[in-house]
């Protein structure tokens, strides 16, 4: 039988099963790739050379001008196109098609960069053609169902995701692209039929006598790009075990457990610790230093040692937005948290400490299912950005100076704008803004030690009744 020749396919995800069109009983698998992997890690080296990491978070407008646009995804910078805007109870996100990944994912905005137009190769970024394309894996079945879906795409996405197969091409079926695929030089069909997973499909005999494919094409064109609205329509799925085509951004389901954004109060003065810094100047969490929050700390705490001494439910739900309690890294305690996003093939998870204000990376064991009464009470850690922010990122090195200068200390704190996010204005004992401390840092390269390390006067938080605060011990 003649040798066939074949084009290597980078996988970068395994997509769903669909059904088969001869036997409702079952199904086809599907996945996506990248035919040309050599261009897109060309693309992202020239990505990665902007410099995004720096550079300072667009405004919604901005994003929505472009066509193409880039987004931090898995710790790398990729090429994205805008899909839509959404809100849920902690704030706004956009879904993005990636489209060198063919996929929607949901970004927070502050993961989102213009590319700058002097960059360099900014037309080999903006022009290049998107890079992802849809297969349909030839020569196997699936059992229609559950179970039988289930072991197939937990097999492929374990064996084939983000690894270069062989795959030689057998037309257009369905609307896919119809691929032959080997693994290793081994038949991925019948490695699914030998562990039981997958059924012969007519095509099986014929791909078993053909010898492995020798003869590789280069720079193959794809045949059915992959389209924004043709990977939404693609079925989410609930388990964590295996990714859909959207990423784990997505908002809980159950709409009626969810966080209320706490804010401070216009009026007056408040006193504030700054707990962490996302954006510089832009964006950081401040939590409130005051006799009521202490008792509101005392509460939260009480409840969580009352609910983590009765064996926890782990967390099955694990999509954007849900709420949950985790176990943070920083100080090994039982914490609220809310997930923001997936990482390492859904066994950890980025968390937002609700009442810490800052983000960390907990293992998917480290997760536990939240009561309701713990998810009513107010969020102790609140995200906001210092007025005029923008007008001192025209400057290098800001984002590191405002951290060195707030991050754990304690500010007299005005809104200036009630408006969500709201930006506020910090005042040390001496009555300095911390923007003119920013701005003398600046100003004064040679003095910036000495004001980092002596000027900083934090403010006394008015006095309480000081109770021991309650924390729950370890037991996971």
């Amino acid at each position: 039988m003649a040798e066939s020749s074949y084009f290597n396919i980078f996988v970068t995800h395994v997509v769903d099963a669909i059904d088969y069109k001869d036997s409702p009983s079952l199904c086809n698998l599907i996945f996506c790739g990248q035919k040309n992997r050599d261009v897109a890690l060309k693309l992202e080296e020239q990505i990665k050379a902007c410099s995004f990491d720096t550079s300072p978070e667009p405004t919604l407008s901005d994003l929505k001008k472009e066509k193409i646009f880039c987004v931090l995804l898995n710790n790398i910078w990729v090429r994205a196109e805008f899909h839509e805007i959404a809100k849920d109870s902690f704030g706004y996100y956009m879904d993005v098609f990636c489209i060198d990944y063919g996929s929607i994912q949901s970004i927070p905005l502050n993961f989102c960069r213009v590319i700058p137009p002097g960059a360099r190769s900014i037309a080999d970024i903006n022009c290049n053609p998107p890079l992802a394309s849809k297969f349909l894996l030839a020569d196997v079945l699936i059992a229609n169902g559950p179970k039988g879906k289930e072991s197939a795409l937990l097999y492929l996405k374990q064996h084939m995701e983000n690894k270069i197969v062989k795959a030689v091409p057998l037309g257009v079926h369905n609307g896919f692209e119809g691929v032959r695929v080997y693994l290793n030089d081994q038949l991925v069909a019948k490695l699914l039929v030998d562990n039981h997973i997958g059924k012969a499909a007519t095509t099986y005999i014929t791909a078993l006598q053909t010898p492995v494919p020798t003869k590789r094409i280069f720079f193959v064109e794809s045949v059915t790009p992959l389209e924004p609205h043709a990977a939404k329509n693609f079925p989410t799925r609930k388990s964590s075990s295996i990714c859909s085509t959207r990423s784990l951004f997505t908002p809980p389901i159950n709409g009626n457990l969810s966080y209320t954004q706490s804010f401070l109060e216009a009026n007056g003065t408040h006193f504030v610790t700054v707990t962490d810094v996302h954006n510089g100047p832009a964006k950081f969490a401040v939590q409130r230093k005051s006799p009521e929050a202490e008792e509101s700390m005392n509460i939260i705490s009480k409840q969580l040692s009352n609910y983590t001494d009765q064996n926890p439910k782990p967390l099955t739900v694990t999509s954007h937005g849900t709420p949950c309690i985790a176990v943070s890294g920083r100080d090994k305690q039982f914490h609220r948290g809310l997930i923001t996003s997936s990482a390492n093939d859904g066994q950890y998870f980025r968390v937002y400490f609700v009442d810490q204000g800052y983000t960390d990376l907990v293992p998917i064991n480290f997760l536990f299912e939240i009561p309701p009464a713990l998810v009513m009470l107010e969020l102790l850690a609140i995200r906001v950005g210092l007025d005029e922010a923008e007008s001192l990122f025209i400057h290098n090195g800001v984002s590191q100076i405002f951290t060195k200068l707030v991050l754990n200390k304690t500010f007299r704190c005005k809104v200036v704008d009630p408006s969500i996010p709201q930006t506020v204005v910090l005042i040390d004992a001496n009555g300095r803004s911390v923007k003119d401390l920013v701005l003398d840092c600046l100003n004064h390269p040679n003095a910036v030690r000495s004001v980092l390390s002596l000027n900083i006067q934090q403010v006394s938080a008015p006095a309480s009744p000081n109770p021991a605060l309650i924390r729950a011990d370890l037991k996971v």
